[in-house]
């Protein structure tokens, strides 16, 4: 700073100079810089579409997958109010009920789920998780595209369900035997040929070896031991229900290997033969 140095009589004499220290500010605003643009950078290479708002819901920023995903331009974005993306395609009731009244409750939303028809890329079915941030009042908002997994799960949903009457209509019972855990998902039919009218929580290998008559039980503990060697299970035993009824089940299954080639997981039905 410089200022003119007076005289008594109001003359001019020379100039003062001032000199401040201004490296801790001048250092402290280029940390300053350095952090927004290593957060910016940050936000620009997350994969899920990211929004960041102000707290009047306004787009401050937002990622190029968000770009990317929604077929937008930053032109149309940047500054908007967020309901007024895409010609107001984004006034979603459900967005509104997180922005506007849960999120300022909770702070942070994880796993906000919203189906919407949008003009250009066609119905997407969307998770939501978002957060406030008090302290620089902005809010984060991203948005991962679930559809496929969404129509993934319905497909498998159907497959399942038309397996079941397969299943039903061969009067066939299906178990699923985790190798890891020893713990086997078993449908109703399954217990029945056991004669097990209800469903059971726990059933393994062990389990069902108590069923089988003792002189077909080395038989069956072969089978599941060769069946970790070859990857299939095809094995015959006789089993005595609760009511002292033997019957003869025929169980064939498939084992399935992780990437290292250990046995995870067997597999597959089991059918009665006939009645002893």
């Amino acid at each position: 700073n410089m200022r003119p140095y007076r005289t008594l009589d109001d003359r001019i004499d020379g100039v003062v100079i001032t000199f401040v220290d201004v490296t801790a500010n001048k250092e402290q605003e280029l940390a300053l810089r350095n952090a927004k643009e290593y957060a910016e950078s940050i936000v620009h290479t997350i994969p899920d579409a990211l929004l960041v708002l102000t707290t009047g819901l306004r787009v401050a920023t937002a990622n190029d997958s968000f770009y990317a995903m929604f077929a937008v331009s930053p032109a149309d974005t940047e500054n908007r109010l967020v309901y007024e993306l895409g010609n107001n395609q984004w006034d979603i009731s459900e967005l509104r009920t997180l922005l506007e009244e849960i999120l300022p409750q909770n702070k942070v939303i994880t796993g906000y789920e919203v189906t919407h028809t949008f003009e250009e890329i066609g119905r997407r079915t969307m998770l939501l998780n978002a957060r406030q941030l008090d302290h620089v009042q902005l809010i984060l908002l991203a948005i991962t595209d679930i559809t496929e997994r969404k129509v993934a799960e319905e497909a498998q949903r159907e497959l399942q369900a038309s397996l079941a009457l397969a299943l039903d209509a061969a009067n066939m019972g299906s178990w699923d035997l985790d190798l890891t855990a020893n713990q086997a998902r078993t449908d109703l039919r399954h217990n029945q040929l056991f004669g097990l009218p209800e469903p059971v929580a726990t059933w393994n290998p062990t389990i069902a070896l108590e069923h089988v008559i003792p002189d077909d039980r080395p038989l069956f503990e072969t089978a599941y031991q060769q069946a970790l060697a070859t990857g299939e299970l095809d094995v015959q035993m006789r089993v005595r229900w609760p009511d002292g009824s033997i019957h003869r089940l025929h169980d064939r299954g498939r084992v399935y290997y992780d990437n290292a080639g250990n046995p995870v997981r067997i597999a597959g039905v089991t059918v009665e033969v006939d009645g002893e």
